[in-house]
């Protein structure tokens, strides 16, 4: 037997949708944040808020169009942004609302191909890293150059050459940057030495996915390190390199 009192299936019924209702404009109004209607029923407590990671460096999204250098290609990414620091390169990797996906390195845009296309992603140009650190010794006891990613080879060579040393290759395009050319093999100097650029990189120091500052040495990391300087910068941002140097010799070439 029905009991006369219970309300009916259809007022049940309304009674849920007007208190459905209720929870979604409280959550409106209160900016996201569902309001519980009965004492007995929590609300959701939210997820710890990851902070803003500070950015310090050039930021640009208003949508301008950017273009390689032979002006062979062009891209309009969301977002381009120049890093003055290993920090603001990890501040972008980690935070997709400000800096949207995919985040592309580039250097001197000399590229020839479409790797400098990004349309929608974020754009970023590694030319404001680019200090000479210095000459040391490495714990193999090699004389190296550390030395920023956004670097251009012509640069570093003039700073080599005034203190009587050398990289064994000899560049073609003195615009290309050291982090472009330490993750392909390309522009084989074809004189004395290793060949390609990228074999004389000795260590790197690049932000991976997670935005983690990462170190691979040839001395601890030689697999991962070689899988690596083939990846064309698909296997992290490099921001650091140590480079293998040499005393400065005379060269003569015959045509």
């Amino acid at each position: 037997m029905l009991d006369a009192t219970a309300p009916s299936r259809r007022a049940v019924l309304r009674a849920a949708v007007a208190a459905v209702a209720g929870v979604a404009t409280a959550a409106a109004v209160s900016g996201g944040q569902v309001l519980a209607t009965e004492p007995d029923v929590a609300a959701p407590s939210p997820g710890p808020v990851p902070a803003r990671v500070p950015y310090q460096g050039l930021l640009e999204n208003e949508g301008h169009t950017y273009q390689s250098w032979g002006l062979t290609h062009e891209t309009r990414p969301a977002v381009y942004v120049e890093p003055i620091s290993y920090a603001d390169v990890q501040a972008v990797v980690v935070d997709p609302i400000r800096f949207p996906s995919p985040v592309s390195p580039v250097g001197s845009m000399l590229s020839v191909t479409r790797t400098v296309v990004n349309d929608g992603g974020t754009l970023l140009c590694t030319l404001k890293l680019d200090e000479i650190l210095g000459v040391e010794t490495d714990a193999a006891g090699r004389s190296v150059v550390r030395v920023q990613a956004g670097c251009r080879l012509k640069k570093l060579h003039l700073w080599l050459q005034s203190r009587g040393l050398e990289i064994p290759y000899q560049a073609e395009i003195g615009d290309a940057t050291v982090g472009s050319m330490a993750a392909g093999d390309t522009k084989d100097s074809s004189l004395e030495g290793p060949g390609y650029f990228s074999a004389g990189v000795v260590t790197v120091t690049y932000v991976d996915e997670q935005g983690t500052l990462v170190t691979l040495s040839d001395l601890v990391d030689d697999k991962a390190l070689a899988e690596f300087k083939c990846s064309y910068g698909l296997s992290g941002i490099i921001v650091e390199c140590l480079v293998e140097v040499r005393s400065a010799r005379l060269c003569r070439s015959r045509f």
